[in-house]
């Protein structure tokens, strides 16, 4: 059964909560802020903004020894072709030992620093943009997101009469221009010692309208089956974060009306256009978002073939778990059943509530034994 007053509670037990994200836009500002103050950082810093899971509201709450993560892009005015990729990431380490003595270290293509024990930053900087993207990074306004700010395209912001996200309208500005083009960034890195590229506007940008053109149910699907990922047990390391997110973003179908058909179908989807390749093993080839066909980057590309071989068997028991619990007729037993997917944080339903046959519900009103409360941050 669909089971969306359960898919409520459970989306709510899993978002951040409202002090991790106060936490979190807390060190953000901070790090944003001094960064701008930075007597050596300013002349070559072109501006910061905030990307990753938590700008595409598809984060899970801290939990169980894991951090809530915030990535914060440093956007330079270093030239690719002069400066190499160590080079720029050692001239945040004056910054760093001044600010975050003791709390961060180096990572493969940023700077992790420990804000506190409950929010982890990542400083990821990038090398010069192109002429035309710098109207979109010295727009008035592009730093000053927010979490609530919501999951929203501009037109949709304003028709709905709420706040509009300034980086779409920045990038909706210079639209206008036919000869634009949305480009990515580069970024070093640090092991492999060149400049790498990346498109996170393109990835936002995605995200945003996928979730649009699946009446708002595509986020909080990801949501659900990152908290899959964290308490199944025995899962191989990779794939997790964006990487998982966008491989169920390409196999999620438009027109959901629901998060349990969402999951349903995103699962049986993935299952089978990577059973071929979970059989050889061979890693799947998945296009990052807003490059050229012939020049995309795959996603999966640091995904051993082992280790995407033992996922996929995991995946494909949890697409026939799901197909099991939304075809029962049972209330009771579908929310038991949705339970063994996503652990204790999913509500058990009321064994009275009835079931979902001729006489019963169809799908709608669940009660779940937990009381509801009124749900906060359903975007965030």
């Amino acid at each position: 059964m669909e089971m969306p007053s359960c898919f409520i509670d459970f989306l709510s037990e899993i978002r951040p909560t409202k002090e991790q994200n106060e936490q979190m836009q807390k060190a953000h500002n901070d790090l944003q802020d001094r960064l701008r103050a930075d007597k050596k950082l300013a002349p070559v810093l072109v501006t910061t903004f905030v990307q990753g899971s938590y700008r595409r509201h598809t984060a899970i709450k801290a939990s169980n020894g894991n951090h809530c993560d915030v990535d914060v892009v440093a956007v330079t005015r270093f030239d690719k072709t002069v400066h190499n990729p160590q080079g720029v990431l050692d001239a945040f380490k004056p910054f760093l030992e001044a600010n975050y003595k003791g709390r961060y270290e180096p990572q493969g293509r940023s700077w992790g620093i420990d804000w506190d024990n409950l929010v982890k930053l990542d400083l990821v900087p990038t090398a010069a943009p192109s002429e035309s993207m710098m109207r979109i990074f010295e727009a008035r306004g592009v730093r000053t997101w927010s979490p609530e700010i919501g999951p929203w395209l501009v037109e949709e912001a304003r028709e709905k009469k709420l706040r509009v996200d300034p980086l779409f309208e920045a990038i909706q500005a210079a639209r206008k221009d036919p000869k634009w083009t949305l480009e990515p960034l580069d970024i070093p890195d640090r092991d492999a010692r060149i400049w790498d590229k990346t498109h996170p506007l393109a990835q936002i940008e995605w995200t945003t309208e996928k979730n649009r053109r699946t009446n708002g149910h595509y986020i909080n699907m990801v949501k659900a089956m990152k908290w899959w990922r964290r308490v199944k047990e025995r899962l191989p390391k990779y794939p997790k974060s964006y990487p998982l997110e966008h491989m169920l973003g390409l196999n999620c179908l438009d027109g959901m009306q629901s998060v349990a058909k969402a999951v349903v179908d995103t699962l049986e989807q993935a299952v089978a256009k990577y059973e071929q390749g979970a059989a050889v093993p061979e890693t799947p080839v998945l296009p990052d978002h807003g490059f050229p066909p012939y020049d995309a980057p795959n996603v999966f590309r640091r995904l051993d073939a082992q280790d995407f071989a033992a996922f996929y068997d995991k995946l494909k028991a949890a697409a026939s778990k799901a197909r099991e619990a939304f075809d029962c007729t049972s209330i009771h037993k579908s929310s038991l059943l949705w339970r063994q997917l996503f652990g204790d944080e999913f509500p058990i339903a009321d064994p009275d509530g009835g079931d979902g046959g001729a006489d019963g519900p169809k799908g709608g009103f669940t009660p779940p034994v937990k009381a509801r409360g009124v749900e906060s941050n359903r975007f965030a």
